[in-house]
């Protein structure tokens, strides 16, 4: 399922945010590269948008 993913790098990290948190801590870089982001953003974006939305996870759950 392909998403609009947004044409600026801002754009598109927060529509990276939007499926993680949508899919939650399962979350794959498989998932990503399914819906539509480069192995090169997933690479330097993912590690940090996972560890935000890990972070807006754990503050919704407690």
């Amino acid at each position: 399922m392909l998403v609009a993913l947004g044409t600026t790098r801002s754009q598109r990290i927060h529509s990276m945010e939007d499926i993680v948190l949508a899919i939650g801590p399962g979350c794959t870089e498989r998932d990503l590269r399914q819906r539509g982001f480069t192995d090169a953003e997933i690479q330097r974006d993912g590690p940090a948008v996972i560890e935000r939305v890990a972070r807006r996870y754990e503050r919704r759950v407690a």
